[in-house]
């Protein structure tokens, strides 16, 4: 695994995702067979010695336990419809506890998926199928999106620990990323971070005096070669390239020793694609769910392994906040 300065292998996602923002094809090539689109996990949880989130009382600490479900557990839970255009933040906005989540009918509480990150072991299941569908699977590309907190600097990312007496009881890490707008439905309206260029010098001395001097490039995981180097440009998003073989993400444990990831907070690529184009897997920052596009017979592997929470989604399909219609309030 390693960072690579020329671009030029990624120049292709321009020429086949769209500039204005109307459906997944703004962050999704165009031109594949099939597509799919891979569920991100959500976790449930629940005290285990009452009734669950009903009973608890919070003046009597209690083990919690927890485990991994399905979208399509959860919609059933809630008396929703699982099909390939759900959206999660139907289930989870707003809140319908005030221990945070959704409680369901036995006293499950859910927390809702990650978005912009597939999950480690979902990633390595997945790979197995997508080394087996390249000519060049030990020439792939894996593309990091550059505003994740502390990656080109120490913005947005802090570690605390917590104590109590000599005890260090907890230690918790933090990462933020520039906050979605207001009724933001796509990338394109999402605001991005300025950069230190982009700011008049007066307006930059006065946010240096109210908020401290901005960190330089090369302050957070990766080197200041590599925090200052080149981009691959595409709508709305800039990334930073590394190229590895595809079987790389066979390990679950690997993006916890990624160079771009926090060994408590493992990250996955943006996008990884092949030499040969083949297919490519894309986990657009703001989605709750990562898109593959390749061939028909990549997308019915996918979408028929029981260890994959996936369906397939037509060329052209909107994956916005209004776009599931089945579940939208009124509907």
């Amino acid at each position: 695994m390693g960072w690579i300065t020329d671009i030029t292998p990624g120049a292709w996602l321009a020429e086949r995702v769209d500039t204005v923002w109307h459906d997944m094809h703004s962050v999704v090539p165009r031109g594949y067979e099939a597509y799919a689109r891979v569920f991100h996990p959500i976790i449930r949880d629940r005290p285990t010695d009452s009734t669950g989130w009903h009973e608890y009382d919070p003046a009597r600490p209690v083990d919690i336990e927890s485990e991994t479900t399905t979208w399509n557990g959860t919609t059933r839970a809630f008396g929703l419809i699982m099909h390939p255009l759900v959206q999660s933040h139907l289930l989870f906005d707003p809140p319908q506890s005030s221990f945070g989540g959704i409680i369901d009918a036995d006293g499950w509480r859910y927390s809702q998926p990650d978005t912009g990150n597939l999950d480690a072991v979902v990633l390595s299941r997945l790979a197995t199928h997508l080394e087996t569908h390249t000519t060049t699977p030990d020439a792939t590309f894996a593309a990091i999106w550059e505003g994740w907190g502390g990656l080109v600097s120490s913005a947005g990312f802090a570690t605390f620990s917590v104590f109590i007496g000599d005890t260090d009881l907890a230690a918790s890490t933090a990462q933020h990323t520039p906050a979605e707008a207001p009724g933001a439905e796509s990338p394109a309206d999402v605001p991005e971070a300025e950069s230190p260029a982009d700011v008049p010098e007066a307006e930059s001395a006065t946010r240096d005096a109210l908020y401290g001097a901005q960190p330089l490039p090369g302050t957070g995981l990766l080197p200041q070669e590599v925090a200052a180097g080149p981009r691959l440009e595409l709508p709305g998003r800039a990334y930073l390239l590394f190229e590895t073989g595809v079987t790389t993400f066979n390990d679950p444990t690997f993006l916890s020793r990624s160079p771009w990831s926090h060994d408590r907070w493992p990250q996955s690529p943006s996008i990884i694609w092949p030499a040969d184009h083949a297919w490519v897997v894309v986990t657009e920052i703001d989605f709750d769910s990562t898109i593959v596009a390749g061939s028909r017979a990549l997308i019915d592997e996918i979408v028929s392994d029981p260890a994959l929470e996936a369906l397939e989604v037509p060329e052209g399909a909107d994956l916005g906040w209004k776009a599931d219609t089945l579940n939208r309030p009124g509907s």
